[in-house]
Protein backbone atom coordinates (compact mmCIF):
# COMPACT_ATOMS: atom_id res chain seq x y z
CA UNK A 1 0.00 0.00 0.00
CA UNK A 2 2.97 2.31 0.78
CA UNK A 3 4.30 2.06 -2.76
CA UNK A 4 0.73 2.74 -4.32
CA UNK A 5 0.49 5.97 -1.80
CA UNK A 6 4.19 7.08 -2.75
CA UNK A 7 4.98 6.11 -6.24
CA UNK A 8 1.25 6.40 -7.62
CA UNK A 9 -0.68 9.02 -5.79
CA UNK A 10 2.55 10.55 -5.23
CA UNK A 11 2.04 11.34 -1.83
CA UNK A 12 5.46 13.03 -1.02
CA UNK A 13 5.02 15.23 -3.92
CA UNK A 14 1.66 17.09 -2.33
CA UNK A 15 2.55 20.44 -1.68
CA UNK A 16 -0.76 21.61 0.40
CA UNK A 17 -0.62 24.75 2.82
CA UNK A 18 -2.34 22.98 5.88
CA UNK A 19 -2.11 20.18 7.57
CA UNK A 20 -6.29 19.52 7.31
CA UNK A 21 -6.06 19.58 3.29
CA UNK A 22 -3.37 17.05 3.38
CA UNK A 23 -5.63 14.99 5.41
CA UNK A 24 -8.60 15.47 3.08
CA UNK A 25 -6.16 14.58 0.02
CA UNK A 26 -4.76 11.72 2.09
CA UNK A 27 -7.91 10.19 2.54
CA UNK A 28 -9.12 10.10 -0.79
CA UNK A 29 -5.49 8.43 -1.66
CA UNK A 30 -5.97 5.61 0.99
CA UNK A 31 -9.44 4.98 -0.81
CA UNK A 32 -7.40 4.72 -4.18
CA UNK A 33 -4.55 2.51 -2.52
CA UNK A 34 -7.20 0.11 -0.85
CA UNK A 35 -9.10 -0.49 -4.04
CA UNK A 36 -5.89 -1.46 -5.91
CA UNK A 37 -4.58 -3.81 -3.33
CA UNK A 38 -7.79 -5.32 -2.92
CA UNK A 39 -8.52 -5.75 -6.72
CA UNK A 40 -5.06 -7.26 -7.04
CA UNK A 41 -5.75 -9.63 -4.23
CA UNK A 42 -8.76 -10.99 -5.17
CA UNK A 43 -7.67 -11.58 -8.53
CA UNK A 44 -5.02 -13.98 -7.07
CA UNK A 45 -7.66 -16.00 -4.11
CA UNK A 46 -11.15 -15.37 -5.94
CA UNK A 47 -9.88 -15.99 -9.70
CA UNK A 48 -13.46 -17.29 -11.15
CA UNK A 49 -15.40 -14.47 -9.46
CA UNK A 50 -16.99 -12.43 -11.84
CA UNK A 51 -15.47 -9.12 -12.65
CA UNK A 52 -18.80 -7.19 -12.19
CA UNK A 53 -18.89 -8.33 -8.49
CA UNK A 54 -15.98 -5.48 -8.66
CA UNK A 55 -16.02 -3.14 -11.74
CA UNK A 56 -19.01 -1.21 -12.68
CA UNK A 57 -20.70 -2.39 -15.58
CA UNK A 58 -19.35 0.52 -18.32
CA UNK A 59 -15.81 -0.56 -16.64
CA UNK A 60 -16.01 -4.33 -17.42
CA UNK A 61 -17.83 -3.45 -20.89
CA UNK A 62 -15.47 -1.07 -22.22
CA UNK A 63 -12.93 -3.17 -21.09
CA UNK A 64 -13.76 -6.07 -22.93
CA UNK A 65 -14.61 -4.12 -26.04
CA UNK A 66 -10.88 -2.55 -25.80
CA UNK A 67 -9.13 -5.34 -25.40
CA UNK A 68 -11.58 -7.58 -28.23
CA UNK A 69 -12.02 -5.22 -30.49
CA UNK A 70 -14.14 -6.77 -33.36
CA UNK A 71 -16.20 -8.84 -31.30
CA UNK A 72 -20.00 -8.58 -29.44
CA UNK A 73 -19.63 -7.82 -25.37
CA UNK A 74 -21.00 -11.20 -23.72
CA UNK A 75 -23.64 -11.16 -21.54
CA UNK A 76 -21.54 -11.84 -18.36
CA UNK A 77 -18.63 -10.01 -17.32
CA UNK A 78 -15.01 -11.72 -17.71
CA UNK A 79 -13.82 -13.69 -14.53
CA UNK A 80 -11.66 -11.68 -11.90
CA UNK A 81 -8.55 -12.72 -13.18
CA UNK A 82 -8.91 -11.77 -16.39
CA UNK A 83 -9.99 -8.71 -15.85
CA UNK A 84 -7.41 -8.04 -13.49
CA UNK A 85 -4.77 -8.77 -16.31
CA UNK A 86 -6.05 -7.32 -18.49
CA UNK A 87 -6.50 -3.98 -16.09
CA UNK A 88 -2.97 -4.21 -16.05
CA UNK A 89 -2.51 -4.75 -19.69
CA UNK A 90 -3.64 -1.23 -19.71
CA UNK A 91 -1.05 -0.18 -17.27
CA UNK A 92 1.56 -1.53 -19.01
CA UNK A 93 1.95 -5.10 -17.82
CA UNK A 94 3.27 -7.82 -20.64
CA UNK A 95 1.83 -11.10 -19.32
CA UNK A 96 4.37 -13.50 -20.35
CA UNK A 97 4.21 -17.14 -18.88
CA UNK A 98 6.85 -16.02 -16.11
CA UNK A 99 5.63 -12.54 -15.32
CA UNK A 100 2.94 -14.16 -12.79
CA UNK A 101 0.40 -11.98 -11.76
CA UNK A 102 0.07 -7.83 -12.58
CA UNK A 103 1.58 -5.91 -9.71
CA UNK A 104 0.04 -2.79 -7.73
CA UNK A 105 1.73 -0.16 -9.57
CA UNK A 106 0.82 -1.88 -12.94
CA UNK A 107 -2.92 -1.67 -11.56
CA UNK A 108 -2.43 1.71 -10.14
CA UNK A 109 -1.94 3.28 -13.85
CA UNK A 110 -4.26 0.56 -15.54
CA UNK A 111 -7.43 1.67 -12.78
CA UNK A 112 -6.00 5.40 -14.49
CA UNK A 113 -6.98 4.31 -17.80
CA UNK A 114 -9.76 2.16 -17.64
CA UNK A 115 -11.40 5.15 -15.59
CA UNK A 116 -10.93 7.59 -18.67
CA UNK A 117 -12.33 4.82 -21.10
CA UNK A 118 -15.37 4.03 -18.47
CA UNK A 119 -15.86 7.62 -18.63
CA UNK A 120 -15.47 8.21 -22.24
CA UNK A 121 -17.94 4.82 -23.10
CA UNK A 122 -20.66 6.58 -20.63
CA UNK A 123 -19.96 10.01 -22.23
CA UNK A 124 -21.01 8.46 -25.66
CA UNK A 125 -23.67 6.24 -24.55
CA UNK A 126 -25.01 9.59 -23.43
CA UNK A 127 -24.23 11.81 -26.87
CA UNK A 128 -25.89 8.25 -28.79
CA UNK A 129 -29.22 9.01 -26.59
CA UNK A 130 -29.27 12.78 -27.23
Amino acid sequence: MHKVLKSGCKVEQRQLESAARLKRILIMDLIVAWRVMLLGQAARERPQESADQWLLDSEWKVLWAYMNPNQPLPQQAPRLRQAVRWIGQLGGFIGRKSDGEPGPIVLWRGLQRLNDLARTWEMLKNVGNA
